[in-house]
């Protein structure tokens, strides 16, 4: 054959080429789908599951970004809701038909978004979740029917994507149903509830999503300037011309809907007892050090009379700060006179030393994300969200919070301390609804209660619709102290998936009377591992391993 070609005649190549280019030029034109197509073909790994290990000649074209790109489910603006968004009509039937799913907004409301933004739900189901849609002002709702990690929170989650460039600025609101496979959705949405100090009236996490859409910067945040060295009240608190005290600085704030409270030195800030002017903002006031300082130099502190501090702002961010709340009692005031809300990003909580008359500065709607706290009576209680924070040498870690997701505790040591108190990682009581512990793992614990359930208190709370996915903590305390994690009370349909104490056992406690007898409705617990192993005549009704 190769004596024929090289014995063609000018005539013959030239019909040849000729030929080539006719058959062959689209395909030069496609060039890069061709190659996309012919690396995914040879790429994929063989039937049986192992891996190829044959070197390849030549790194494979970057295509994965442009292929996750593809699948993101992007989230377009509507013209607002004009009503209620109507519950879909419960699933099938079986056990677990009457039990809703449990879900909750992985996402800090009122935020400024000015390019993509993704919001995610967190949910769960004792018959699995079988999608949840969103929908933007009434755009198209989009559904997700997996989860998986979301890179805004690192979270394996549902969530779908806002291209805030296509909104117009301002509010917008994002609605979310969660449907389960088997049993009644549950639609997040409507205006979030004013928090009251009360245990037994808190937010529930059945509300909508309220982000500020910002792409064309319509809204400016305010920047003031505070140098506790150099600056001076009388100043204009710009940069050129600080002020010298956070309470002059949070005065001047509650003028604008929307500030940055930027703190340019190092040392000690105190807002003082404030009293006035009260604030409500629909965007957030922030706190902050200045780029470049370390937070545990930057510290908020109360006054020598621990008096109250209570800047009186609706929604405070206090961000990148170290906090001695050993000085004082609360932020805010124990009964608010407005409705208020706290965020605490990337904060550190951290006294001098263990204070056991101290506890931390929860008050109001309260939201944490990347925080840090050490050396106090309680941890992370009464939160909204508390995502990424790390607890050591607290006596609870984790108190009556409404979403825990990806926390850790690295050292509760209960052998050591000299006061009578029993420690817990998680602990809830009273009337719970809707509530998630999501990756809470823990090391070098002892004398530690893990699991403290529902513990009613009085007669009629109970918890309903809870999810316990993905806890790990092992107690290495050598006399098995305390010997078990208990449940108590009424539970109804409780998710216990993935929870592992190896060294500490798990009783229902059916040996009490009154309001603290367990009994229970639709609770499953799946793949879980305990010291000890219920024979299944002693499981209680309700109760499905599994």
């Amino acid at each position: 054959m190769s004596k024929k070609i090289k014995n063609l005649t000018k005539q013959h190549k030239q019909k040849f080429s000729k030929i080539f280019r006719h058959f062959f030029s689209p395909l030069q034109r496609k060039r890069p789908t061709i190659f996309l197509l012919v690396w995914l073909l040879f790429s994929r790994p063989p039937a049986n599951g192992q891996t190829n290990r044959s070197p390849s000649a030549e790194t494979p074209p970057p295509v994965t970004v442009a292929v996750i790109e593809e699948q993101r489910v992007l989230l377009r603006p509507g013209t607002g809701f004009t009503g209620p968004t109507p519950e879909p009509e419960a699933s099938k039937q079986g056990t677990g038909s009457d039990a809703k799913a449990i879900a909750r907004w992985d996402v800090v409301p009122w935020q400024e978004i000015q390019g993509d933004f993704n919001v995610g739900v967190v949910a769960f189901h004792i018959n699995q979740i079988e999608s949840v849609s969103f929908s933007v002002n009434d755009g198209p709702w989009q559904v997700v029917k997996e989860a998986t990690r979301n890179p805004e929170t690192n979270v394996v989650e549902y969530w779908a994507t806002i291209p805030a460039a296509d909104y117009p600025d301002g509010l917008m609101e994002i609605r979310a149903i969660v449907k389960p496979v088997i049993g009644i959705s549950r639609v997040l949405q409507g205006e979030i509830p004013a928090w009251k100090n009360s245990n037994a009236t808190t937010t529930n996490g059945e509300q909508s999503m309220w982000l500020f859409a910002n792409p064309r910067k319509t809204f400016v945040s305010k920047e003031i300037y505070v140098n506790a060295v150099n600056g001076d009240d009388a100043d204009a608190g710009d940069s050129e011309r600080p002020l010298q005290t956070l309470k002059k600085a949070l005065t001047l704030a509650t003028q604008h809907d929307g500030a940055r409270i930027i703190l340019m030195t190092e040392g000690d800030y105190c807002p003082d007892n404030i009293t006035q002017p009260q604030f409500i903002n629909q965007r957030w006031i922030t706190i902050e050090a200045a780029q470049g300082l370390d937070r545990n130099r930057v510290q908020i502190v109360g006054d020598s009379n621990k008096l109250r501090i209570i800047p009186r702002i609706s929604r405070l961010r206090w961000r990148n700060l170290s906090f001695r709340p050993d000085t004082f009692a609360y932020i805010n005031e124990q009964q608010p006179v407005i409705p208020c809300c706290s965020w605490f990003d990337h904060c550190l909580f951290e006294p001098l030393e263990f204070e056991v008359d101290e506890i931390t500065p929860w008050r109001g709607n309260v939201y944490s994300t990347d925080c840090e706290l050490e050396n106090f009576v309680y941890g992370f209680t009464d939160q909204e969200l508390c995502r990424n924070c790390r607890v050591k040498d607290t006596l609870d870690a984790f108190q009556r919070s409404r979403l825990v997701i990806n926390c850790r505790v690295d050292r509760m040591r209960a052998s050591s301390l000299s006061v009578k108190h029993h420690p817990d990682i998680i602990q809830t009581w009273g009337e719970m609804n809707n509530v998630i512990y999501y990756g809470v793992s823990g090391t070098e614990i002892d004398g530690t209660q893990i699991l403290f359930i529902n513990q009613p208190l009085v007669e009629g709370p109970h918890m309903t619709d809870a999810a316990f996915v993905d806890i790990k903590v092992l107690n290495d305390d050598p006399k098995g102290k305390p010997p078990f994690s208990q449940l108590q009370g009424f539970l109804e349909h409780a998710f216990f998936r993935n929870v592992v104490t190896p060294n500490q056992s798990l009783i229902f406690r059916t040996d009490v009377k009154g309001v603290n007898f367990f009994t229970a409705k639709n609770v499953v617990f799946e793949k879980c591992r305990f010291f000890n192993r219920y024979p299944p005549t002693k499981i209680p009704k309700g109760v499905i391993f599994r």
